[in-house]
């Protein structure tokens, strides 16, 4: 990894913004709750068509019972057979007022007219151009208006009508009895919207809370499966990813996930139908006026297209650049001893400083991408506006149109521009959680697992036998760290395995756990192949005490026992006697509940020792692993763990790395390691016979115990 780098996959080039397998793979986990989505789906589309209703409720309002407007027809004697051949044709939409060649013609049926039939209607003197309201003579209140104000009504005898200009004449006790049909019309009007609000706001409401719980469930059964995924990968995965990243995967990329499904997927869903409904009804309304309507799209799709090419860079490096923030932070606080005790403040913040500065950057450009999309968005909704008021009042003038019509054709043409602001507004939303979901699942697809055996062999109920043939071991291809190592440690016995730092002792380790497996030779427990047997039960053989000794956020009893359950009371108890650590827990506040906090901070490091050999003699295991396991206690610690490590030690097959000299004396065998490779073996009173490796390492070590004084032998 070079300097700067903290992601294992952050600086992968990663696919199209809009991944169709993707989405079909988040589908997978989705399809349990297919049932609420699918009635997730109903109540948005329902929801949507109440507001779709509410413009042409408008529409109906203005040109039924507000703007009521009617065009006298007379067919005069001497009418040409062509003109009467027109009114034939739109005989259906004219008002009989039961006098031969005399008809009225509403405004909301002319503009159902063709235009050029119109215009020679006009133009031949058959459509008078006064406008009339027209009375239903059957209401009474309606005729007793009429009589009263007799010489401003045409009275025929199916109906009356007024001029409109005469209607401001009239008291406003008589336009209200002589429109009361119309104020029941709005009435009912007013009521239909209400009912739409009402329902559409239950519709969004229970919408909402059922996407929601989906939303969590989703992301709830994806985080487990990622945290499963983790858990079964290798140890050599987990050594080459940085926490941060990992942490960023399993918190914030499925957050970014929940919040696209709970917001992102309900606008687009709900624009898309939105948008096939409001191109339905414009065109229904007024088919010449849509289509110049939507020469506009062609314009906001290229917008579109350049703002999601310029915006996609942006919101990737973003993340990437978070998630480098994120394990740099995570990497300076773990180690916030070290940098305060080699003064690495100053460095560490000038190398986040650097990071959050590019971050900042990546953040300006963003900003400007929005600020130029977004205004020109706004403009071009505006050109539409203007289109609009311009061609749909030619059209009113012409009675082509009417003027409702005008007002939903408003009212429609703002809401088709507002789910492409919606998604302008939450495209960062859709980038960070495409970005997120190919991280995601670009995790789930790592294949460094351990391969598993098709039909793991049980684990033998032998004694403990472990052996190493011929084994070559390696972490990077081409950097070998062990050599043909070969060696036995027969059931009870114990095998100390000392050498130089970088010797490979700690290789030997992971080899047997099968934290890695062997680039040739084998490890056999009991005659079986490690590979060959099931490894969960393997490891639970092998009890595993190490130098830094990780306990977790919980209480003493907790961390002694760990996930083993079944425990009889005073096991715990016994386990943490037998090592002789319970004098120093029945000396805590709770005890063995007290809280030791994140990593054990609060415990000395001899007593997170003692807690990790008090977990080893809970679990009972066959074959015991120190691996320099006293090295960090102190002299009157091990003095404390003397007796009890012997206990420990009596019966079990054990493997033991360690410099101290009591504890590598008592070793049956020893094992000498240098560059990888077995350079001596035997028992120590033969390795120091021979005067070779261990020999010198032997004097050397003994020699600077006897400068310490007595206590370090």
């Amino acid at each position: 990894m070079r300097p700067g780098e903290y992601g294992y996959f952050e600086g992968d080039q990663l696919g199209k913004p809009y991944d169709l397998r993707l989405l079909v793979r988040l589908a997978r986990f989705a399809r349990p709750y297919m049932p609420l989505l699918i009635l997730t789906s109903i109540l948005i589309l329902a929801a949507t068509a109440a507001d779709l209703l509410l413009p042409y409720l408008t529409k109906m309002a203005i040109d039924r019972f507000i703007v009521v407007q009617a065009r006298e027809v007379v067919a005069a004697p001497g009418t040409g057979p062509g003109n009467m051949a027109l009114l034939e044709r739109y005989q259906h939409l004219l008002r009989q007022t039961g006098r031969e060649g005399h008809y009225f013609l509403a405004d909301t049926d002319a503009s159902r007219i063709d235009p050029r039939d119109l215009h020679r209607l006009r133009t031949e003197g058959l459509i008078r151009p006064e406008s009339y309201y027209l009375v239903d003579t059957d209401s009474p209140a309606a005729r007793e208006v009429v009589r009263e104000g007799s010489y401003r009504f045409r009275v025929f005898p199916k109906l009356a009508a007024i001029a409109t200009e005469d209607m401001s004449r009239l008291s406003r006790e008589d336009l209200t009895r002589l429109r009361s049909a119309d104020i029941a019309g709005l009435a009912r009007i007013a009521l239909i919207c209400l009912v739409a609000l009402l329902l559409g706001f239950l519709f969004n409401f229970f919408q909402v809370v059922f996407l929601e719980y989906t939303g969590q469930r989703l992301t709830h059964d994806l985080r487990q499966a990622l945290l499963t995924k983790l858990f079964n990968q290798s140890i050599s995965f987990h050594d080459r990813s940085p926490t941060g990243v990992l942490v960023a995967r399993v918190t914030n990329d499925i957050q970014n996930l929940n919040e696209m499904i709970n917001s992102l997927a309900v606008t687009l869903f709900k624009d898309a139908f939105m948008l096939a409904g409001i191109v339905a009804i414009l065109v229904s309304i007024n088919l010449r006026l849509a289509l110049l309507t939507f020469t506009l799209i062609p314009p906001i799709v290229l917008v579109s297209q350049l703002f999601r090419r310029s915006a996609r860079d942006v919101f990737r490096d973003m993340r990437n650049k978070v998630a480098q923030i994120n394990a740099a932070f995570d990497e300076t606080v773990s180690g916030i001893r070290i940098v305060q005790a080699f003064r690495r403040e100053t460095y560490n913040q000038s190398r986040f400083g650097e990071l959050n500065h590019e971050n900042y950057r990546l953040g300006i450009r963003q900003i400007h991408v929005f600020a130029f999309f977004m205004p020109l968005i706004e403009l071009l909704s505006s050109i539409a506006l203007g289109l609009i008021i311009w061609y749909g009042g030619i059209s009113v003038l012409r009675d082509v149109m009417t003027l409702g019509a005008v007002v939903a054709f408003i009212g429609y043409a703002q809401k088709f521009f507002q789910p492409i602001r919606d998604l302008a507004e939450k495209y960062n939303i859709l980038q960070s959680a495409m970005a997120s979901l190919e991280r995601v699942f670009s995790l789930m697809d790592q294949q460094t697992t351990l391969p598993r055996p098709e039909s793991a062999r049980a684990v033998p109920e032998g004694p403990g036998a472990i052996e190493f043939q011929g084994v070559d071991f390696e972490y990077q291809t081409g950097e070998p760290v062990l050599h043909d190592v070969s060696f036995r440690v027969d059931p009870g016995q114990t095998l100390a395995i000392v050498g130089a730092t970088g010797a490979g002792k700690t290789s030997i380790i992971n080899l047997l756990l099968r934290f890695y497996d062997v680039t040739s030779g084998r490890v056999r427990v009991d005659g079986v192949d490690v590979r060959e047997l099931d490894l969960e039960a393997h490891r639970a053989r092998v009890g595993l005490v190490m130098q830094d000794v990780f306990l977790f956020s919980g209480s003493v009893r907790e961390n002694i026992a760990l996930s083993r359950d079944g425990w009889r009371p005073g096991e715990v108890e016994a386990a943490a006697k037998a090592v002789n650590a319970s004098e120093f827990i029945e000396a805590l506040p709770l005890g063995y509940d007290q809280p030791i906090g994140e990593g054990g901070r609060s415990l000395s490091a001899g007593q997170r020792q003692l807690l990790a050999f008090a977990r080893v003699v809970a679990q009972d295991p066959k074959i015991l692993v120190l691996d320099e396991a006293t090295a960090s206690i102190d002299s009157e610690t091990e003095k404390l763990i003397e007796a009890g490590l012997e206990r420990l030690l009596s019966g079990r097959t054990s493997i033991v790395i360690a410099h101290r000299l009591s504890t590598i004396r008592r070793a049956d065998r020893i094992v000498v390691l240098h560059k990888g490779r077995i350079s001596e073996m035997g028992s120590h009173d033969e390795l120091m016979a021979r005067g070779g490796l261990y020999h010198s390492l032997y004097q050397l070590q003994f020699r600077e115990n006897h400068l310490a004084g007595p206590s370090g032998a």
